[in-house]
């Protein structure tokens, strides 16, 4: 056979004999399950039966954790159930992530709280478990025909009260401070967060290395650049308020602050050029400041109408987000070495101070309607987008090593508005043991560019149609197996079309490609999630088939180095993952998974074909230890990857943390180091094509060090509630296509 068939059909074969796992876990169920009574052959003196009830329920279209039934969680907080839930990888310092690498929404009682999401490792864990009745896991379609995970936390009742916390946390490169706080009485509601941080990034070095075979007095450069680290404070508000006009139709306002005071960063350039002799034709360094002034605001207006409790029946919601980030830098560069054997070759260099005013407005609309009616499901929702951003650029330029030294002054302006609209429909249908679902995405978008110092406007028009399609099946309570379709589009932005060509750099010329094709991606994923014992598996394989691929390359022509963009091949990818996470004991909890990435780039007019494989796997552990101490280790190694023009660098963290929690006081202090031998990462990557190539080493700053204090406040209270299922729903519109 083909080796390179066996090369790409080896990941098939490893995840058909991981879904091996599933059908034992089948079998081992049923026969369980269908074992015939016994026939008692010695009198027993005392009988005694327990009665274990399950805590994880798998269905078709939900997967469900019923947190009131864990005893282990007595006396804990919610985001410690949080890490109990199939499909997502919980660590006890906050970090979340899907197994699947999906988006995660979080949602609660089928309603979504925008302060809560952006925090909810503090949301979470400022709330006890006792307040929980169950987590709900969905895999959905966002508005792009994305997968995305949705976590929706359902309480015992309507919750009252006030319940906060507040964390300090100090590490080599950043402090961070902050509360959050979340108050419930009546019908309304409010959460509130903010959080300063203060960054000041560690130091950093890249060293590149060229050859341009075809050009005598440029055919070998080398250059150093060193960046002192990126510093600034930060200062994030948001608030949330919420009005219940009944039990099921919400409507809450949201509004957030982002403040980034003095941010700041210094750096230093070397450059070396060499002849095809080994002389030296010039050499130089350059020196650089960069400022800026940069803010964000956001407010949101929405509305949302559940039907049935916990939106069980379906949801209408429409929402109105206004978006803005007016921002100014400063950046001056100058030299303060410049050695040449030929005027001619510096004759272009200037020293330059460039201040720049960037406004960007967006304003978005959002309605969605998903109603169910007994097995079958509709789904409706659409978005409009309008984006305004401008760019006012001045730059002052010495050109003090020209013929004739002078000084001047170049402005350039910059105008870009773009409308969006996106409509996604769908249709599910399910039963006890299956779900099918399939749907469509469609997306126009109208960008409009100027540069009216230039003389230079550019417009262009992009829509696509992208389908996907979903089937799942559950034989038994423990076993769920997935196969998915969905294409892709990833259409070019206006600056990547626009052909407008850059002088700006000396030896360099950059430019747009109006040619340019969407990129078209289309993926088919056979995925299974299964329970054996007290173990929860995950296993997936999923192919990738991309065309028209985008990507920025570089080219030698007349001995000026060309970058631009263009539709530079085919690829194939084949990504192969298998995990399995379980609490082994009432005191130990664990998390394993790997993954197989096999990647092959097409030939193209431009580069050779490139392939090969990646692999990754990470490991979590975690250990109670008496006296309310935790003990935590994590540890992952990614081998090289694979691109178009080259290969990346292998690299490996791990991290080594303690807790200690005071339950009476309600505090919880924690100490963590991640990566700290060796101190630095080194890394490097190459790219090359015709009669060019090159090389750059990057060295940063691996380790790290933090030390916290966390502080939970606040009461709550829970009145459980029943929703009347008779409610009239007449005054729902459920038709948004006039």
């Amino acid at each position: 056979m083909n080796s390179n068939l066996l090369l790409s059909l080896r990941p098939s074969i490893l995840i058909w004999l991981f879904m091996s796992l599933a059908t034992q876990a089948q079998a081992q169920d049923n026969k369980k399950g269908n074992q015939p009574d016994s026939i008692p052959t010695t009198l027993l003196k005392e009988v005694s039966v327990k009665a274990r009830r399950n805590l994880y329920k798998t269905r078709p279209d939900v997967i469900i954790y019923d947190v009131k039934a864990d005893s282990s969680l007595i006396g804990k907080n919610s985001f410690e159930a949080l890490r109990n839930v199939p499909l997502l990888n919980v660590e006890r310092n906050g970090n979340i992530h899907s197994v699947g690498n999906w988006p995660i929404e979080y949602t609660v009682n089928g309603s979504y709280d925008r302060t809560v999401s952006s925090n909810i490792h503090d949301a979470l864990e400022s709330l006890e478990a006792k307040y929980l009745k169950r987590i709900e896991v969905r895999i959905v379609r966002n508005i792009n025909g994305q997968q995305t995970l949705q976590i929706n936390l359902v309480t015992k009742g309507r919750l009252w009260g006030y319940r906060g916390l507040g964390s300090s946390s100090l590490s080599d490169s950043n402090w961070r401070n902050g509360a959050f706080a979340f108050a419930k009485k009546n019908k309304f509601g409010a959460t509130f967060s903010y959080y300063n941080n203060w960054r000041w990034g560690h130091d950093s070095r890249l060293n590149s290395e060229e050859w341009r075979y075809a050009s005598n007095d440029l055919y070998h450069a080398k250059s150093e650049y060193k960046s002192s680290g990126f510093k600034v404070d930060l200062h994030n508000f948001e608030t949330t308020l919420s009005y219940e006009i009944t039990p099921l139709k919400v409507v809450s306002l949201y509004a957030r602050t982002f403040l980034k005071t003095n941010p700041h960063n210094t750096s230093t350039n070397e450059y070396v050029a060499e002849n095809n002799a080994g002389q030296q034709t010039y050499r130089y360094k350059q020196n650089g400041l960069f400022k800026m002034n940069d803010s964000e605001y956001q407010v949101c207006l929405d509305y949302e109408q559940l039907f049935g409790e916990n939106a069980e029946r379906g949801k209408f919601y429409a929402g109105y987000e206004f978006y803005s980030r007016p921002n100014k830098e400063q950046n001056n560069n100058y030299y303060t070495l410049l050695e040449y054997i030929n005027p001619s070759y510096v004759k272009d260099f200037f020293n330059y101070n460039k201040e720049t005013s960037d406004n960007e407005d967006w304003h978005t609309l959002t309605v969605m309607y998903r109603r169910k009616f007994k097995q079958h499901t509709l789904y409706a929702e659409d978005f409009m987008r309008l984006r305004i951003e401008k760019e006012d650029i001045t730059q002052q330029e010495s050109y003090a090593y020209a013929d004739n030294p002078y000084e001047t002054i170049e402005r350039d302006q910059y105008r870009h508005n773009q409308f969006s609209n996106g409509l996604k429909i769908g249709y599910s249908y399910t039963t006890d043991k299956i779900e099918a679902k399939a749907g469509a995405f469609h997306q126009f978008l109208r960008d409009t560019s100027k540069k009216p110092l230039l003389n230079n406007s550019f417009s262009a028009n992009q829509q696509f149609v992208t389908p996907y399609a979903d089937f799942s099946y559950v034989p038994n309570w423990r076993v769920r197996f997935n196969l998915s379709y969905s294409m892709g589009k990833q259409v070019p932005n206006i600056n990547s079309l626009n052909p407008y060509v850059d002088t700006t750099v000396p030896g360099e010329i950059f430019y747009g490609n109006p040619n340019l094709k969407p990129q078209t991606t289309q993926d088919i994923s056979l995925s299974s999630n299964f329970r054996i014992g007290k173990f929860n598996f995950n296993a997936s394989s999923t192919h990738s088939f991309g065309k028209d691929i985008i990507l920025r390359h570089s080219f030698l022509k007349d001995n000026i180095l060309n970058k631009t963009f263009d539709n530079v091949g085919k690829r194939y990818e084949n990504l192969t993952k298998i995990g399995t996470s379980s609490k082994i004991t009432p005191t130990t909890w664990m998390r394993l998974d790997a993954s197989l990435y096999y990647t092959d780039y097409a030939a193209t007019e431009y580069y050779n074909r490139n392939k090969g494989f990646t692999f990754s796997t990470t490991a979590y552990m975690e250990q109670e230890l008496p006296h309310n101490f935790d003990i935590n280790f994590g540890a992952g190694y990614n081998s090289p990857y694979i691109y178009m023009q080259g290969k990346g660098d292998k690299n490996f963290y791990y991290n080594l943390s303690v807790y200690k929690s005071f339950p009476k006081q309600r505090i919880t202090v924690s100490a963590e180091a991640n990566s700290f031998l060796p101190i630095y990462y080194k890394s490097s990557t190459t790219s090359s094509s015709e009669n060019y190539y090159e090389i750059t080493h990057r060295r940063s700053f691996h380790a790290s060090f933090q030390l916290s204090v966390r502080w939970r406040f606040g009461k709550l209270k829970a009145d459980e509630y029943s929703v009347d299922e008779r409610y009239d729903h007449k005054d729902v519109k459920t038709n948004y296509d006039e």
